[in-house]
């Protein structure tokens, strides 16, 4: 059977409950720390210990996590994090450097099944924007008119 050790110096029954430190016995806390005085002075962590504090706060374990009730740009980042960038195109398998995370449901959580790695062209077709953009375009070439220097101006009514 094992022994718990009672905390008897818990809340009221702790000495200094109600007390704070005056500002020369915190100077001195901190000044006992600094230096060859504190503990891990000249110290490394190692790669495996820096790899355990790493997926120990990671997730639901990090006291800034937030579930999935995060923004659009928090989700796009988070899966950036979490998983590989790809060097191709998931749909035209193109060789590009500007890779976008697209999301492929409307659902945006941390599932990566939700999103596809695509180059900036198969993600603005996707989208729709880039029926959108020529419309907007042809919507303004029709309203506007060369100038001497071949620049599209607004036509004067």
């Amino acid at each position: 059977m094992e022994h718990k050790k009672k905390h008897y110096n818990v809340g009221k029954n702790h000495p200094l409950y109600g007390k704070k430190h005056s500002k020369e016995t915190i100077e001195k806390m901190s000044a006992a720390k600094i230096g060859k005085n504190n503990i891990f002075y000249g110290k490394k962590h190692s790669k495996e210990t820096k790899k355990k504090m790493s997926k120990a706060n990671k997730g639901s374990s990090n006291g800034m996590w937030s579930g999935d009730k995060i923004n659009q740009c928090s989700v796009h980042a988070y899966i950036r994090q979490n998983n590989k960038i790809p060097k191709r195109c998931s749909k035209c398998k193109a060789l590009t450097k500007n890779i976008d995370l697209a999301n492929v449901t409307g659902v945006y959580d941390r599932n990566i099944k939700n999103y596809k790695w695509l180059c900036r062209s198969c993600h603005m077709k996707s989208d729709g924007r880039l029926e959108r953009l020529k419309k907007a375009n042809l919507k303004y070439m029709k309203n506007a008119m060369r100038n001497a220097k071949g620049q599209f101006v607004k036509k004067e009514a």
